[in-house]
């Protein structure tokens, strides 16, 4: 009916068999013996893993450049969302044609990647304050889509071995 909250030496008799094994065997978190760093074995090894060691951090920095140099000079969608004044014109009015006649090859350089269209457009003053206070742009998923795509599809198939600190594809 009540159970007891103190144990006894008689409800311990049957477990001193384990308890001793417990006891007696090797722990298992103790550290292992360190392996002597003299002698020509050791410096073979030790050379050998630096040299693959290098030669491995060498790769992944040439496939992380490769990426973000990829990354950087494929052309973009347009970052700016078409359903919020000034970009909700036709293309014959209003800001595209500002875009067209004074920032198209800006544009091009910069191959629509969002952040610099978002400082060309700060620095045009013929604009006014229209584009930085009123514009809205896609979200980086959808901006960061290659110029052909339409829904953000890519961001989910990144490579994750390469580090470009989200700068790739």
């Amino acid at each position: 009916m009540f159970q007891r909250a103190f144990i006894s030496s008689a409800d311990l008799r049957g477990c001193c068999l384990v308890l001793s094994n417990l006891a007696t065997q090797r722990r298992c978190w103790a550290k292992p013996k360190k392996r002597p760093k003299v002698g020509q074995g050791f410096h073979e090894k030790a050379q050998k893993w630096r040299d693959e060691y290098l030669l491995d951090r060498h790769r992944v920095l040439a496939d992380s450049l490769r990426a973000y140099v990829e990354f950087s000079t494929s052309k973009r969608a347009e970052p700016w969302d078409t359903r919020f004044k000034p970009f909700d014109r036709v293309e014959k009015d209003g800001v595209y044609v500002l875009m067209r006649y004074m920032m198209e090859d800006k544009l091009q350089l910069c191959n629509y990647h969002h952040r610099p269209v978002k400082r060309l457009f700060c620095n045009i003053g013929l604009m006014g304050p229209q584009v930085t206070t009123r514009a809205r742009w896609k979200p980086y998923r959808f901006a960061t889509n290659p110029a052909n795509t339409t829904k953000a599809e890519r961001i989910y198939q990144k490579d994750r071995t390469v580090y470009t600190h989200g700068h790739n594809d």
